[in-house]
């Protein structure tokens, strides 16, 4: 059985969830937590384009 198609409403859910996830957690090394904050600020990035082409769409078109 195949998994539905994502909405995405479910996308951005699951970037923030992602996001979530790296929110407040400490890095054992410098480099990790160098990591972990280009990743928070990709995935808030991401939520920005997705909201921004959603609106500026006016659909869930893809």
């Amino acid at each position: 059985m195949d998994d539905p198609a994502l909405s995405d409403e479910d996308v951005y859910e699951l970037l923030h969830q992602a996001l979530l996830s790296f929110s407040n957690r400490t890095a054992a090394s410098t480099r990790a937590g160098d990591v972990l904050e280009l990743a928070s600020h990709q995935l808030e990035i991401l939520q920005k384009a997705l909201i921004i082409l959603t609106e500026g769409n006016g659909s869930n078109e893809t």
